[in-house]
């Protein structure tokens, strides 16, 4: 069981103590969305993406990969 807080929003995946910095910017220049990055502090790493570093096109996957699959340990 995860002794953090389930995020959902960009403003509480900023605020969660996992997360050193959350930002988004423009992806792919022909289709116009954005892409959504969120920079693990020293100690995490997101298992599935194999470094300290989530990537994804929705904050909901953001959110998901942060709720899910981050722990602690080492790139």
């Amino acid at each position: 069981m995860s002794k953090f807080k389930k995020v959902y929003t960009l403003a509480q995946i900023k605020a969660d103590p996992r997360v050193e910095d959350a930002f988004s910017e423009m992806g792919n220049m022909e289709d116009g969305k954005l892409d959504y990055w969120v920079n693990l502090k020293e100690g995490y790493i997101c298992q599935s993406m194999g470094c300290s570093v989530i990537h994804e096109q929705t904050i909901s996957r953001c959110a998901g990969l942060l709720n899910n699959d981050v722990v602690e340990g080492k790139e």
